[in-house]
C-alpha cells in the first residue's frame, strides 16, 4: 500500500443503528456532490494544563487532552432530501407538484455514521458524528448553492467502538 493518502473514492453517510453502533443499512453516497477542494479531516490541537508548586518555574506535572477530530466539506447537492439528511427536518411531497423542506424551528441534534474511502483504499470511519450543516447559497452568475457541513467525531454509544478509525487494507 502506498503511504500517502489521496483522493476521495467514496463518502457515505448513514443513520446509526442503536443496537450495534454501525450503519442502519441504507447509506447515502455523497462523493459526487463534494465541492472541489473543500473536504478536510483535521485533529484540533490538544490542550495541556501544567501544575506548578509555588516556588518552581518548571511544572511538577501536566494534564493533557487530545484535540477533537472534525471533517469539513461543502456539498453541491442542495435538494430538499439532502437538506433534510444534513440539517434535519422532513420533506413534504405534494403529489405531482412539489417537494418542500422547511428549516426546523428548533435546534436539532443530527447524528450520523460517516465512512470515507480514499482512492488508495484507506477507509476512515466516524461511527457517531455530530452533523452541523448550514446553507451557503452563492447567488451569482459564477457561483452555486452549497451546504457547508462540519462533522464532529463523538464517542460512540456502543462499547468497543472508537470515535475515529482509519482502516488500512492489506495487500493479498
Amino acid at each position: 500500500m502506498p503511504k500517502y493518502r489521496y483522493g476521495l473514492a467514496s463518502l457515505k453517510i448513514d443513520d446509526i443503528n442503536a443496537a450495534d453502533g454501525l450503519g442502519a443499512g441504507s447509506p447515502t453516497e455523497l462523493k459526487d456532490d463534494v465541492y472541489r477542494d473543500t473536504f478536510n479531516i483535521v485533529e484540533e490541537e490538544g490542550t495541556s494544563t501544567p501544575v506548578y508548586n509555588e516556588m518552581d518555574v518548571d511544572p511538577v506535572m501536566e494534564f493533557t487532552e487530545k484535540g477533537r477530530i472534525s471533517a469539513t466539506l461543502q456539498i453541491m447537492d442542495t435538494s430538499v432530501e439532502t437538506l433534510a439528511l444534513l440539517c434535519g427536518g422532513e420533506v413534504v411531497t405534494v403529489a405531482g407538484t412539489s417537494k418542500t423542506w422547511s428549516r426546523p424551528s428548533e435546534n436539532l441534534h443530527v447524528e450520523k455514521r460517516l465512512e470515507f474511502e480514499t482512492l488508495d483504499g484507506y477507509k476512515i470511519v466516524i461511527p457517531r458524528g455530530r452533523v452541523n450543516a448550514r446553507i451557503n447559497h452563492q447567488v451569482r452568475r459564477n457561483g452555486i448553492a452549497l451546504v457547508d457541513v462540519t462533522i464532529m467525531a463523538l464517542k460512540p454509544l456502543v462499547d468497543g467502538l472508537a470515535a475515529f478509525d482509519m482502516v488500512e487494507p492489506i495487500e493479498a
